[in-house]
């Protein structure tokens, strides 16, 4: 930070001593001014805002239905796939579960083309794509919004849960 940055950025300065009770005079400010300086120099940039993650190996519980962020996921058991693979293209269906889960993706009408970018990104010999924006189609299976309880009646009156649901499904049957 150059001296004249910091007596331009001087009615901001005055503002946040004024602001935390001290009152300080532009002397006062041009005294500390090399203190200031050096520490901008050194200060550690924040940290970029972390984008999409999918863990390499299925560890994301064992309920079948209920995602811990409070969003049922209908049709997929990961209790019975637990330690797959989640780099290996045949097992899709877990690759998008761990997403949706470990990303509290919520189910909304334009999810579908994000998960889809970047589940390719990750899997790309998966045919990764968003039929619209809130179903999620790879080969012959999909992934799509639908009001709670759709997939599992027992759903239906579960207030704690989110108004829609994941559901997977098949076109083969």
């Amino acid at each position: 930070m150059t001296l004249s940055d910091y007596v331009a950025l001087w009615p901001k300065i005055q503002g946040a001593f004024s602001a935390a009770g001290v009152d300080i005079s532009l002397t006062q400010a041009l005294a500390i001014y090399p203190t200031v300086a050096a520490l901008v120099k050194n200060a550690t940039p924040a940290p970029a805002p972390s984008g999409p993650a999918l863990p390499a190996t299925l560890t994301l519980g064992g309920d079948a239905n209920l995602a811990p962020y409070g969003v049922a996921l209908v049709g997929f058991s990961p209790q019975e796939h637990q330690g797959a693979n989640l780099r290996d293209a045949a097992q899709a269906k877990y690759i998008a579960y761990a997403y949706l889960v470990a990303n509290a993706i919520l189910p909304s009408s334009s999810w579908a083309p994000a998960a889809a970018a970047f589940l390719a990104s990750i899997v790309p010999s998966v045919p990764w794509q968003a039929a619209d924006g809130e179903t999620l189609v790879y080969g012959d299976e999909y992934i799509h919004v639908a009001p709670r309880g759709w997939g599992d009646p027992t759903l239906l009156h579960r207030d704690d849960l989110n108004a829609q649901e994941f559901f997977w499904g098949s076109f083969g049957g």
